[in-house]
């Protein structure tokens, strides 16, 4: 009887290392696929961040061009007539300087 005892004490020694590995495996198995998806999930994240600020910076370059061209004083009449006249006077003694030479 003291051996069936100890044949059966064996054996559910053999079969508690057993499920005690094979729950080992599956804690490193889950263990390394949490760790991949929190790698993919921080890299996402830090992909996320990353093309946020980039817009920020774009949009605020657009609003910081925007603001230049808003200061820049709007083209009026008489400064296009200035122009016309003075474009006109210099094609005018051109002309002068190429008919005497």
């Amino acid at each position: 009887m003291n051996e069936v005892k100890r044949q059966a004490v064996a054996e559910l020694q053999r079969a508690v290392a057993a499920a005690e590995s094979k729950a080992c495996e599956l804690v490193a198995t889950e263990r390394a696929k949490m760790e991949k998806l929190l790698l993919e999930a921080r890299k996402q994240a830090a992909e996320e961040a990353l093309a946020a600020v980039v817009v920020a910076n774009q949009q605020q370059q657009q609003a910081e061009s925007s603001e230049v061209v808003n200061a820049l004083p709007a083209p009026s009449q008489q400064n296009a007539s200035s122009f016309v006249v003075v474009v006109s006077s210099k094609v005018q003694a051109n002309q002068a300087y190429s008919g005497i030479t």
